[in-house]
C-alpha cells in the first residue's frame, strides 16, 4: 500500500514540491495524511556535507485537500553519527514552528576558509512557495494553535494575579 495521494490537488501539491526539492538536500516523503520534507540523509551525495551537523528539522505537512489547505509542524531532532552514519535521535526535540540558522566555519592557517549555514526556514520555503503557486491557504498546525492558547491562558493569569496585587497594594 502506498502513501501517495491519489490525483488531484493534493498530488500536484506534492509533486510541485518534489519539484522545488530536486537537486537539493531535501527528501519529499508521502504520509497518510500529506507529507513530510526534510534532510535526506541517506543519499550518499548529501550525508558528507551534514557529517557535523547536531539538528536537522523535518516538516510535516498535513493537507485538506477539500478545503486546499495545509499546516507545518516543525520537528527538530538530535542527530548523532553512531559508526560514520546519521542517526535521529530525540535527545533534544522540538515540535511546533521552529525557527533555526545554524553556521559551520572552517578554519584553515590563513583564518576563516568556508561557512556552511543551516536554515530550518529552507525546506518550509519548498513547500509554502509551490501552495502559493497553487493556491492552497496555510493554517497553524495543533502544535502552534496549543502553543498560542496557553500563552493567551498564561497572560490573562498574569494579568489577574497582576490586577489583584495591585487591588491589595492599594485597599
Amino acid at each position: 500500500m502506498t502513501n501517495e495521494p491519489p490525483a488531484g490537488p493534493a498530488a500536484e501539491f506534492l509533486a510541485r514540491v518534489r519539484a522545488a526539492a530536486e537537486g537539493t538536500p531535501y527528501a519529499v516523503t508521502p504520509t497518510p495524511n500529506g507529507f513530510d520534507v526534510g534532510i535526506d540523509l541517506t543519499h550518499f551525495r548529501w550525508v558528507g556535507g551534514f557529517r557535523n551537523r547536531r539538528r536537522v528539522c523535518i516538516h510535516r505537512v498535513r493537507l485538506d485537500e477539500r478545503a486546499q489547505r495545509f499546516s507545518i509542524r516543525d520537528d527538530l531532532y538530535r542527530l548523532s553519527w553512531p559508526d560514520g552514519m546519521p542517526k535521529l535521535t530525540l535527545g533534544t526535540f522540538e515540535s511546533g514552528r521552529v525557527r533555526r540558522k545554524y553556521w559551520q566555519y572552517t578554519f584553515g592557517q590563513d583564518g576563516v576558509q568556508g561557512t556552511e549555514t543551516y536554515d530550518t526556514e529552507e525546506g518550509r520555503r519548498l513547500i509554502t512557495d509551490a501552495a502559493k503557486e497553487l493556491g492552497w491557504q496555510g493554517s497553524r498546525s495543533g502544535a502552534e494553535r496549543f502553543a498560542l492558547a496557553m500563552g493567551v491562558i498564561g497572560g490573562a493569569v498574569g494579568l489577574v494575579v497582576c490586577l489583584g496585587l495591585l487591588i491589595a497594594f492599594l485597599g
